[in-house]
């Protein structure tokens, strides 16, 4: 992509910001805004890859807001309002977070009402909840994640509250530690069995049927296309999972590797 062209489409970007968020990008405080200003600055300095992918996190979080938008008016006054506040990062990770799955669930069909803990409570016997939490590092932050410790620390933290569902899984955004790790490769990934069994360990402790952390990954657009980021899932679920939620999972949120487009092609 040519500047002129990352121009163009910042701008679009910039005008469906404001159309559905009511932000402008002259609010530098917004964190929205602060991913786009910053891809503008990393493209400008030659780092196309890293400028991409910044823009990328706030286009899809523009998505997600249309796509609740579209389905559901009162959940999208409901994010809107939360989004359009001044929060501290570590807050946005965990909004961002909950729109996500609004999204997701809005789009799957699932029936789920917005409550607080867990943030959903979908209409299933027994009721199964969702509760939304982020694994992060602060900006200031130069080093490198330890991936698994912080997923586990967010699981162990979770399991303290108590919810009103009989069954609880748990999502958690984990794109800020893999950002990281750096944009152009995310090792962590290299390593998801090993990852997983550690952080299996820590669900069948707590009060958790399953955890999904989402983030995003470089996909090949095809021979001479470049890549494109692309949202992805991967799942864990405890050892004893009861056979309401697998069913779930199984439907919604398959097991399987994270890189099989037909996962990563889907609204996750």
């Amino acid at each position: 992509m040519g500047l002129r062209e990352f121009e163009e489409n910042w701008n679009a970007l910039a005008a469906r910001l404001e159309q559905t968020l009511g932000v402008r990008t002259s609010r530098k405080s917004h964190a929205i805004v602060g991913w786009m200003n910053s891809a503008k600055r990393s493209y400008l300095a030659g780092d196309c890859s890293l400028g991409c992918a910044q823009v990328a996190y706030a286009q899809f979080a523009i998505e997600d807001l249309e796509r609740v938008r579209a389905h559901d008016e009162s959940m999208f006054a409901h994010f809107r309002r939360e989004l359009r506040r001044e929060v501290p990062t570590s807050n946005y990770f965990g909004i961002r977070q909950e729109l996500r799955l609004a999204s997701a669930l809005l789009t799957k069909g699932i029936q789920f009402n917005k409550t607080e803990a867990p943030d959903f409570t979908l209409l299933t016997t027994p009721t199964i909840g969702i509760e939304c939490t982020s694994a992060h590092l602060s900006e200031q932050s130069q080093s490198k994640p330890d991936v698994a410790y912080k997923v586990n620390s967010a699981i162990s933290s979770k399991t303290e509250y108590s919810y009103s569902t009989e069954l609880q899984i748990l999502a958690i955004d984990t794109s800020n530690l893999l950002f990281h790790e750096g944009v152009h490769q995310a090792s962590v990934l290299s390593r998801k069995g090993e990852l997983g069994e550690a952080i299996r360990l820590t669900i069948d402790k707590s009060s958790f049927q399953s955890v999904l952390t989402f983030s995003y990954a470089w996909v090949a657009a095809g021979i001479g296309n470049g890549a494109t980021l692309t949202n992805y899932y991967s799942r864990v679920d405890r050892s004893d999972i009861a056979e309401t939620c697998k069913v779930l999972l199984d439907t919604h949120y398959p097991l399987g590797d994270i890189w099989v487009l037909g996962h990563l092609h889907r609204r996750v």
